[in-house]
């Protein structure tokens, strides 16, 4: 995140606006929890799971789009469902 959602000032890398004073604390969770379920997805994917690699995007899509989360979800779905590429 680069600039705060309440006030659309710069940020650092505080927990704290340095603009408005917003607290981001719960903002920043979220964004990590999404960037890290992505990575769990392409886990799922590389192990050979891709209905819980699936799982795994749409929760972090559900807590944040993402382009690489958008990418890859029409992709895992069409493998979860058995898709190949021939």
């Amino acid at each position: 995140m680069e600039r705060c959602p309440s006030c659309r000032g710069r940020l650092n890398e505080s927990a704290l606006c340095p603009r408005c004073g917003c607290d981001l604390s719960l903002v920043t969770c979220v964004e990590s929890r999404a960037e890290n379920l992505v990575r769990l997805a392409i886990r799922a994917w590389a192990y050979g799971h891709p209905k819980l690699a699936v799982a795994h995007v749409d929760k972090s899509l559900a807590l944040k789009g993402g382009s690489l989360a958008e990418t890859l979800a029409p992709l895992l779905r069409k493998i979860a469902l058995g898709w190949t590429a021939e």
